[in-house]
C-alpha cells in the first residue's frame, strides 16, 4: 500500500524474539515492524479535547473515507476502523 494516510509496513516475520525482564527468552513470536508515527492515537486526541468541532471532524472524516476508497480499489478491507486504530502525525 502506497498512500500518505496508511502506515508503512517495514518488516514482518514469525521468528521474533523477546527477552523478558526476568531474563527468560521467548522465541518464534509473530511480529510486524511499522514506520513510527509521532502524533499518537486519535482516541487520545478525542479524550484530551473532548470535542474537535465540525471543521476538524470533517477534515479527518474525509481523509478516512479517501483512504478507505484507496484500500477498496486495491481489494483490501481494514475490518477494524475505530479511533483507537487511527494514528496522527504532526
Amino acid at each position: 500500500m502506497n498512500n500518505k494516510n496508511i502506515v508503512k509496513m517495514i518488516d514482518y516475520g514469525t521468528n521474533g524474539e523477546i527477552i523478558k525482564p526476568s531474563g527468560k527468552m521467548i522465541k518464534d513470536i509473530v511480529y510486524i515492524t511499522m514506520e513510527y508515527i509521532s502524533g499518537g492515537l486519535m482516541f487520545n486526541l478525542c479524550q484530551n479535547l473532548g470535542g474537535m468541532g465540525e471543521d476538524a471532524g470533517r477534515m479527518f472524516f474525509r481523509q478516512i473515507i479517501r483512504t478507505m476508497d484507496y484500500m477498496n480499489q486495491k481489494n483490501v478491507v481494514h475490518r477494524d476502523i475505530k479511533i483507537e486504530n487511527i494514528l496522527l502525525d504532526e
